[in-house]
């Protein structure tokens, strides 16, 4: 096989006819896997050019011995001339081949004496000749394959393959002078083959009462049968035998299994496999003399394995006379018998603890017993056939032979002990505390119990368990040992006393933990109970620093009511000795309540210290002792409260401090500041070189509690400065919070709190800070760094934006919600007819106008698409948006406005939707058509930026406004704006996109019609306008009502009137003609609608400047004139953007 590349191939042999199947053998120098005739064969990459050789298959022909029987005439033992063949005499063939198989092949010679056995595999073979009536055996001789000689046979012929081995000679002779033929004998024995080598020993003994049946032919062909028994030495013998062919069976004794048939002599003869009890072929010779055949033997085999699982009171692995056995116990013995077989026996003990495996076959044997229950496993013995005690409960390793009998293979167990348990509660000990399990007292659950030690077998032992609802735990099946048991210290509660149960002695000294827990020896269980552990409820001890705001010193406890105020950040300090005689001293702050809190205290007696506060003006006022289980508890002082009595599980409430001021408490204003900013590094901190965001407004909001006229609610609005600064004047004491408006082109990232006002920021980041705690005193203090950290995600295909305005003062809310408005539409029409759309030009209030393209009357008063003060243009388009029969009307901003779509009801002009088209920050005017580009029967909104962006066009569906499908239409580096047109143009039912450079020409000044797919674009066609290099406006129309489209185009400015109408399948010019006079060179604007009704669409062209006919309505591809519309003006100057509608319409 040539031309190989590197891979895993497969070489396969079929089987030639004629030949069997020989050994294969891999070559070199790929390495392969050999199976029967196949190869399966790597090539490496690093192989290449390299060949593989003697990837053989070897195959073995066909081998024969051959002979002949004949008549020796001179007795010389040699085949002469005048040497007669003998027909008819009958030839064994016996043996193995090389591949292990037996063969048994049997023939008779022809009418020469010749014989032959063909289509020989190579092996080891045996010759048999029957010997002929009426003649006595000759000179038998071996042929070119050798052989061993002797009377009527030839043996361990070795033949090899592909070889004829020829020239097997027997040879016979006549006997004239002999006797009468004599009769002969053919004995053996059925015996106990102990050692299991198929030869009768001396020793072995014989099996009496055997059936033994010999069959066959003598020497005149009568067939012959006889039985015989055993006797009691096992012997039996068939006497007055003829020469013949015979075969000997054995009836297998009950009570043994077969084992190894001994061929005797001298009369040979084939011994079969275990299992068939035949010695066959056996040929006894005519001769002179009475022939006796001997040790025709069948050798029988019968083992055993016996033993006993009893109680093995003294642990010596021996069992004793009075040990009793253990019944219902199972064992189960495995291995492999002499005949490879797997062997799985299993039994069960008896009344008196024994069991036996009788009828075993020689082989390799494993003892495994089940430990019984309610017993410890004891010692196992080896019985007298040997093995090995190889693991607990198991004896391998015993190998029987033909009349092994092993006994004593036993399984000492030990009584197991009574088993015992240990028991207890986890409760709380409130409010006593004594370590009892009172009445009333509740368990704990859930808890954790864990207990280790080491029993009496020195085994080590854990065990985990947890408390149940009431508490309780229990450890059961226990020895006797050394125990310890340990809790863990439930949440929610704090260490109480541990108390040690009954009957067992344990040590309590260590928290949590009963140690050196000790089970006796007992001959009965024993239960460990009420080993429990008390927990006690924490208890807490809490009050208020405040200020009497009035300063009245008459004042019995604090309260809102009276005018008090809390103080906040004042340090109060715990100290004392707990129940434990552990000492204890702990700090906490008051919050912006005053409220402070010491929680999780041991019983025990405290001293609470205030540290004064230093506030100007605060002087020490009276303390008050609080109150415990509705006692008061506790000693006052000045700024210290002692001899305060703790119990377990108690609270200790109203530990107050109270101030008071030198004179009357005045509300002081403060202020709250920061910064809107770039986080370049993306840190949450504002760092020198990041730049402020200016024009963000920052509104505070929340409650002042300060005293009138400075309270009540708060709702102020500042914008940040040039560098991002904010700041809040004569903010007062209360709770407030900042929001932030997020700043267009930017994303909302981290706030930060600053100083020294503490605040929370909400789990969700929204540009708010909130819960900013003002407090009443000192008062005067500046708040600031509460920042808003914005990060920006602008690429470099991003529009080119003009820079935000610094100046926040013009009233113009620029970047927020409010651009776009609710029209006011009075009198407002449904839109039934054919009308013409037109947008304000810039300069002029943000206006639409809709119009009768018949009667040039307004079907409504003009609408305001967007804010009032805007004042760069409207651009439309008109389409059925939500599919209620009536074409709406889409608008666009034109520079100076966000990029927002608005769509107004062609129904009721109410505002059906707007969304960004582009990023918020980008405000340098839309190009808008529309055409149904994924052909859903909806129309879609293509939009385009106008100068001074890319040229990005985007397609959003009509019915979820997602976007379609964005492409670039010219090079990203052309920013003249795309001035866009979408219709039909290869009737296949989908609008096709159409692009031209608006303002400034490209290289080569091209229209494009582009197909628009979620997948992607494909361009269909391009085609330049030669005399429009200052910018194109586009429109589609079928002008001649063949279901496809036609483009339009114009020049924008500084041009001619010219419409060059073109096929948009191929952009091939087919039509042309001037809109206004030739004398015109301001540039045109283009739309279409069917306005007549008569299924072609019509023309309607503006003056992009000023000119007497404003707008024209214009038919076919020449461009009749069809009318004017001279009153369809929203301001003195032109520069309108049209659109046309029709009740007879299209989307």
């Amino acid at each position: 096989f040539t031309g190989l590349l590197p891979g895993t191939y497969t070489i396969s042999e079929s089987q030639p006819a004629g030949y069997t199947d020989g050994k294969d053998l891999a070559g070199t120098p790929f390495p392969a896997t050999v199976s029967n005739d196949s190869f399966e064969v790597r090539v490496r990459a690093s192989d290449a050019n390299v060949a593989g050789t003697n990837y053989n298959f070897g195959e073995i022909g066909p081998s024969s011995i051959s002979g002949s029987v004949y008549l020796d005439a001179n007795y010389n033992g040699q085949l002469d001339a005048g040497d007669s063949g003998l027909a008819g005499v009958q030839i064994f063939l016996n043996g193995t081949d090389f591949q292990g198989n037996a063969v048994d092949l049997s023939t008779t010679t022809d009418a020469n004496g010749d014989y032959s056995f063909e289509n020989l595999l190579p092996g080891v073979y045996n010759l048999l000749e029957v010997q002929p009536n009426g003649l006595i055996n000759g000179r038998t001789r071996a042929g070119s394959s050798g052989g061993v000689e002797s009377d009527n046979a030839i043996t361990q012929i070795v033949l090899d393959a592909c070889t004829d081995a020829t020239g097997y000679f027997f040879g016979e002779a006549k006997c004239p002078d002999c006797p009468e033929e004599q009769l002969n004998t053919l004995s053996g024995f059925v015996y106990q083959d102990c050692d299991f080598d198929g030869i009768r020993d001396a020793n072995e003994e014989g099996i009496a009462g055997v059936r033994v049946v010999l069959t066959g032919t003598d020497n005149s062909g009568a067939a012959v049968s006889r039985t015989a028994t055993t006797d009691a030495s096992g012997k039996y013998t068939f006497t007055d035998l003829k020469a013949g062919t015979y075969r000997v069976d054995e009836t297998q004794p009950a009570a043994f299994l077969d084992g190894k048939e001994q061929v005797g002599t001298p009369f040979g003869g084939v011994a079969t496999g275990v299992g068939a009890d035949t010695i066959s072929k056996i040929v006894i010779p005519e001769s002179k003399l009475a022939q006796h055949g001997v040790e025709y033997n069948f050798g029988e085999v019968n083992n055993s394995i016996t033993g006993f699982v009893y109680e093995d009171t003294d642990d010596d692995g021996i069992k004793d006379a009075g040990e009793a056995g253990i019944a219902g116990v199972t064992v189960t013995l495995t291995g492999t018998d002499d005949l490879g077989a797997g062997v799985s026996i299993v039994t069960t003990t008896a009344a008196d603890g024994s069991y036996s495996f009788t009828k075993l076959r020689p082989g390799t044997y494993k003892i495994n017993e089940t430990q019984p229950p309610n017993y410890d496993d004891g010692k196992d013995t080896v019985g007298d056939a040997g093995g090995t005690n190889s693991a607990n409960d198991e004896l391998s390793a015993i190998n029987l032979l033909g009349c092994t009998h092993g006994k004593g293979y036993n399984f000492g167990e030990r009584t197991r002990p009574n088993l015992h348990s240990i028991s207890g509660f986890v409760f709380n000990d409130c409010p006593n505390n004594d370590g009892n399990r009172d009445p009333g007292e509740l368990g704990i659950a859930g808890v954790t119990i864990v207990l280790t030690g080491t029993n009496d077998l020195g085994v080590s032992v854990s065990a985990t368990t947890t408390t149940n609802a009431d508490g309780f735990y229990e450890f059961k099946g226990l020895r006797a040992g050394t125990y310890r048991i340990v809790e863990t210290q439930p949440a929610n509660f704090i260490d109480g006393k541990d108390k040690a149960g009954t009957p067992f002695a344990a040590d309590a000294t260590v928290n949590d933990v009963f140690s050196n827990v000790v089970i006796p020896p007992s001959q009965t269980s024993q239960n460990g109970v009420n080993y429990n552990f008390g927990e006690l409820e924490p208890a807490n001890i809490s009050g208020f620093v405040f200020l009497e705001k009035d300063g009245t010193p008459n004042y019995t406890n604090r309260g809102a009511a009276n005018g008090d105020v809390a103080l906040a950040n004042v340090t109060v300090t715990l100290t004392g000795t707990n129940d434990q005689g552990v000492s204890v001293s702990v700090s906490t702050t008051t919050n912006s309540a005053g409220f402070y809190e010491f929680k999780g205290l041991r019983p025990g007696t405290y001293t609470l210290r205030e540290t004064q506060p230093t506030d100007p003006g605060i002087v020490d006022d009276q303390d008050f002792a609080g109150t415990i289980k509705g006692g008061t508890v506790g000693t006052v002082g000045n700024d210290i409260i002692s001899n305060i009595t703790l119990p377990a599980c108690e609270d200790g409430q109203e530990y107050n401090f109270g101030e008071k001021l030198q004179g009357v408490l005045a509300d002081v204003p403060n202020s709250i500041s920061g910064f809107v900013y770039h986080d370049l590094n993306r840190n949450g901190i504002k760092d020198a070189n990041e730049p402020g965001i200016p024009c963000v407004r920052v509104v505070l909001t929340g409650t002042s509690t300060a005293d009138a006229p400075n309270g009540g609610p708060v709702n102020r609005t500042v914008s940040t400065s040039a560098t991002g600064f904010y700041q809040f004047l004569n903010v007062f004491v209360g709770t407030y919070t900042l929001t932030e408006t997020q700043p267009i082109a930017y994303q909302d990232f981290r706030e930060s709190i600053g100083t020294p006002f503490p605040a929370n920021l909400p789990a969700a980041d929204n540009d708010t800070i909130i819960n900013i705690q003002v407090p009443q005193l000192p008062g005067g203090l500046n708040g600031v760094n509460y920042n808003f950290g914005e990060v920006r995600e602008i690429s470099k295909r991003d529009f080119i934006v003009q820079p935000p305005p610094q100046d926040c003062g013009d009233g113009i809310d620029r970047g927020v919600a409010g651009f776009v408005v609710t029209p006011q539409i009075n009198d407002f029409a449904p839109v039934t007819t054919a009308f013409v759309a037109v947008g304000s030009p810039a300069g002029a209030a943000p206006l639409v106008r809709v119009f009768d393209a018949v009667s040039n009357q307004d079907l409504f008063p003009p609408f305001l698409a967007y804010n009032p003060d805007f004042r760069g243009g409207v651009r439309v388009a008109t389409a059925d948006m939500n599919g209620d029969g009536y074409k709406d009307i889409i608008t666009t901003p034109g520079p100076g406005g966000e990029p927002t779509v608005a769509i107004y009801s062609g129904l009721s002009g109410a505002l059906l939707k707007t969304f960004l088209a582009y990023d918020q920050k980008f405000q340098n005017g839309l190009f808008i058509t529309t055409g149904d580009v994924n052909g859903d029967g909806r129309a879609d909104i293509i939009t385009a930026p106008e100068a001074g962006g890319g040229p990005h066009v985007r397609v959003f569906d009509g019915k979820t406004f997602a976007e379609i499908r964005g492409f670039m239409a010219y090079d990203s580096s052309y920013t003249g704006g795309v001035a866009v047109a979408a219709g039909d143009v290869d009737g296949d039912g989908k609008a096709e996109v159409i692009t031209a450079p608006a303002t400034g020409a490209t290289t080569t000044n091209k229209v494009q019609v582009v197909s628009v797919t979620s997948a992607g674009t494909k361009l269909v066609s391009s085609f330049s306008i030669p005399d429009a290099l200052a910018g194109v406006n586009v429109a589609v129309g079928d002008l001649d009502n063949d279901g496809k489209v036609e483009i339009l185009a114009g020049p924008t400015n500084n041009a001619s009137s010219k419409v060059r109408v073109f096929r948009g399948t191929d952009g091939v010019e087919i039509g042309s003609f001037n809109a206004f006079d030739t004398a015109f060179a301001g540039g045109i604007r283009l739309a279409t609608a069917d306005l007549d009704g008569d299924g072609d669409d019509d023309i309607i062209a503006s003056a992009v400047t000023n000119n007497t006919a404003r707008i024209r309505i214009l038919s076919g591809l020449n461009g009749t004139l069809a009318r004017e519309l001279t009153t369809a003006v929203v301001s003195s100057s032109a520069n309108v953007y049209l659109a046309g509608g029709s009740a007879f319409g299209v989307v």
